[in-house]
């Protein structure tokens, strides 16, 4: 009787540490998808509820100044009105249309790019693209930003939408994560939740870049993919590192623990395989997305350069890139300004706009909710381009006029 007391007490002991351990692995997945968007998402994806109504909404055309492209996997809506944004008739940020060149007198810039470029959460006027031509009546910015892009996209916007456009200048918008998205066709292998949607991308072969179009190019794409998606999924997922990189589901998946080891084992390895895209929080120079980024910078640069304007590139910096920064000085894409330098490619990188004041700013007051920047930061990152702009001789310098603002942001050299 004493040892059946015993080994039953040893039994409850057991069940309650495992308990323990699986209520502390289901708040590790809740903190990791939180924190650092990293769920438990096997190679057989299967859409949620959350994404098959996002779908139908895409497909009923309800996705606000945004809308589904043939080409491009989703660009901006014409004359579209949301809280924050106004497109004007040719799918621009704006408030009034452009006719193919510009006035006498005038400068033109085109800003090519996503949400970063776009200005989340910013009005029309606050994005800091217009900030730099605030005051200013020799210059004029059209702001072809698109949420959600990848250089891929902006570069393919520029060739379709761009083409019937002078500029003088064109910025070629970066953000800092955007590496990340040369290499995904469905958005949600990358990151969820987000836009369910497929885009196109390039590829490396025998040293040259190829275009993979858009997989879902149409609605009825889209009506396949809900009606079967275990069908389509895996024709998706053909060209996309996530997908292909990703884990398989098992018996024991519905164990928080056995789901958590497989999250944290994948996010290991996907950062210290030789093909990870980042290695020790730098960016991987023998990494697949490395590749095809800069091949993409190349051809795009060259492009504008063919058409008859100056490219520069704006480097956009994350909240984690601030914090890296303000931390031991460290930025996460540094190899690329190295490799950018090398090249001789033109580049501001935003973050220098702030070099001064790094130690002295919160995130809170550079960035809103949604990680993107507040009318603040614009302002600042206006300042910042509008210098380097003028530094490489590629606009006049401001009018004195009482709108304009001295520039107190650090500069970076040209070249960078």
């Amino acid at each position: 009787m004493k040892g059946w007391r015993l080994g039953t007490l040893w039994l409850v002991l057991v069940l309650l540490a495992w308990g323990g351990i699986e209520a502390t692995a289901a708040l590790g997945l809740h903190a990791l998808e939180r924190w650092r968007h990293l769920t438990y998402q096997p190679t057989e994806f299967r859409l949620d509820d959350s994404e098959r109504s996002n779908i139908r909404y895409m497909i009923e055309g309800r996705m606000g100044v945004r809308m589904l492209s043939p080409s491009l996997g989703w660009t901006l809506r014409p004359s579209a009105r949301d809280r924050w944004y106004l497109t004007n008739a040719q799918a621009i940020r704006a408030d009034h249309e452009f006719a193919p060149r510009p006035p006498d007198g005038v400068r033109r810039i085109g800003s090519f790019g996503d949400s970063y470029t776009f200005g989340e959460h910013v009005g029309n006027d606050e994005v800091w693209s217009q900030q730099m031509a605030l005051g200013d009546p020799a210059l004029e910015v059209l702001n072809f930003g698109v949420g959600g892009y990848g250089l891929d996209q902006a570069y393919l916007r520029y060739q379709q939408d761009g083409a019937a456009f002078h500029f003088d200048v064109v910025l070629i918008g970066y953000m800092s994560e955007n590496i990340g998205r040369h290499v995904n066709v469905f958005r949600p292998f990358y990151l969820r939740p987000s836009l369910p949607a497929a885009k196109p991308r390039f590829v490396r072969e025998d040293g040259e870049l190829r275009l993979l179009e858009n997989p879902l190019p149409d609605v009825a794409a889209y009506e396949e993919l809900l009606r079967d998606d275990s069908e389509v999924i895996p024709r998706l997922g053909e060209h996309d590192y996530y997908y292909q990189h990703g884990y398989r589901p098992s018996a024991l998946d519905f164990l928080p623990s056995v789901r958590i080891a497989k999250v944290l084992y994948h996010d290991y390895r996907r950062s210290k395989a030789s093909d990870a895209i980042y290695r020790d929080g730098r960016y991987n120079e023998a990494s697949e997305a490395f590749d095809v980024t800069t091949a993409i910078f190349q051809r795009f640069y060259q492009d504008v350069l063919a058409r008859g304007s100056e490219p520069v590139i704006v480097i956009f910096p994350h909240p984690g890139d601030f914090a890296s920064a303000r931390e031991d000085g460290s930025r996460s894409y540094e190899p690329l300004l190295a490799w950018l330098r090398r090249n001789g490619l033109r580049s501001v990188d935003a973050l220098d706009a702030f070099a001064g004041s790094l130690d002295s700013l919160s995130l809170e007051e550079l960035f809103v909710p949604s990680g993107h920047y507040t009318p603040a930061a614009n302002e600042a990152i206006g300042r910042h381009v509008r210098a380097q702009l003028e530094a490489m001789g590629l606009i006049p310098e401001r009018p004195s006029s009482p709108a304009s603002q001295p520039d107190t942001a650090a500069q970076s050299s040209p070249g960078r």
